[in-house]
C-alpha cells in the first residue's frame, strides 16, 4: 500500500500539486463514522460543483 501511495504522491507533485499523507487513530467507532461521513459530504459538494460547472466547460470548448 505505501507504494501505492508514494506512486500517487509523485503524480500529485508532477501535475504541480502537492500531498500529505497523516496517520490518525480514531478509537471511537462514532467518531469514525462521523468522520466518514464528513469526509464523504465534502467529497460530494466537490462533485456537485464540478457537474454545474460541466456545461459552461464545455460551451467554452465549443467556441
Amino acid at each position: 500500500m505505501a507504494a501505492a501511495w508514494a506512486e500517487l504522491g509523485q503524480r500529485v507533485q508532477a501535475d504541480g500539486g502537492r500531498m500529505r499523507i497523516v496517520h490518525i487513530d480514531i478509537v471511537e467507532e462514532a467518531e469514525r463514522q462521523t468522520l466518514a461521513e464528513e469526509m464523504t459530504a465534502a467529497v460530494e459538494r466537490e462533485y456537485r460543483e464540478v457537474l454545474e460547472r460541466l456545461p459552461s466547460f464545455f460551451a467554452e470548448l465549443e467556441l
